[in-house]
């Protein structure tokens, strides 16, 4: 996979990238058009809309046209939002007709996206999608195909065990509660147990392990609001997160109060520990 960089003309700063930036993720996008990696950001370098990008990726290289020490505006999240101001945007081309071409380049990006973490000393967790930035259905194809599937595809590049749902909630779990090393299993027992903590809108409502249960309630149909670490916010345990734990809790025979009780039945539920 090659990587060509297209310089932008600082002269197009103001409109495409005005901002410097100390990024904090990665945000990645689907073209919705069959057009290859240096068509996209030729177009993008050439017209004088707003919108922007760090690098298109096609079935054989990555085209990069936007320094990452600059913003772009990629995620329609405003002017201070943390897709616009805080991330790498990587787009994916040939997502319109999908096929193997768009296969290719799904795989390329997770393989750049993989360098770019080890670059940055990041984990996966710093990898989000358009439709966490701003609710847009974004990177469409790779939504439809799985979104865990591709974020295996990264895990695969950087050598590491792919996870299903349910093992990556177990695995934020232990490390929102403080566990390290090889405690950090991805397998729920005894320890991880011990180390949950009561969640609900009056306890612990900003606790990281807040993030973890939105996630998991998510992927299972429950939750439907945003998750507040996708736009670099503290989590936060609100109404929606209440509706959901409730709903969760009346279809597992849990107590129906809107709290996950550290070590209890709800939690145990969530773990699949009863």
């Amino acid at each position: 996979m090659d990587l060509t960089i297209v310089k932008i003309p600082e002269s197009k700063y103001s409109v495409k990238c005005p901002y410097g930036m100390n990024a904090e993720g990665i945000t990645v996008h689907n073209t919705a058009n069959d057009a290859s990696a240096m068509a996209e950001v030729s177009y993008m370098i050439g017209n004088n809309k707003q919108v922007s990008f760090h690098e298109a990726i096609d079935d054989y290289r990555v085209v990069q046209g936007i320094p990452h020490n600059r913003n772009t505006w990629n995620c329609g999240d405003g002017g201070k939002g943390f897709g616009n101001r805080k991330t790498i945007s990587i787009e994916i081309c040939y997502s319109k007709s999908a096929g193997e071409k768009f296969d290719l380049a799904e795989r390329n990006a997770a393989k750049r996206i993989a360098q770019i973490l080890k670059e940055k000393n990041w984990d996966i967790s710093k990898v989000g999608k358009h439709q966490d930035r701003n609710g847009k259905y974004c990177p469409h194809k790779t939504l439809d195909l799985g979104w865990e599937r591709f974020l295996n595809m990264i895990r695969e590049e950087l050598g590491q065990a792919t996870v299903t749902e349910y093992e990556r909630f177990v695995g934020e779990v232990q490390v929102a509660g403080g566990l390290t090393g090889k405690d950090v299993d991805y397998i729920a027992g005894p320890v991880t147990l011990a180390h949950t903590v009561t969640l609900s809108a009056k306890k612990n409502k900003n606790h990281k392990m807040v993030t973890a249960v939105e996630r998991y309630l998510k992927s299972l149909g429950y939750y439907n609001g945003k998750i507040e670490a996708d736009l670099g916010k503290k989590p936060i345990f609100g109404s929606g997160m209440t509706t959901a734990v409730k709903n969760y809790q009346r279809d597992n025979g849990c107590k129906v109060d809107g709290e996950i009780t550290a070590r209890n039945k709800t939690w145990k539920k969530l773990l699949k520990l009863a």
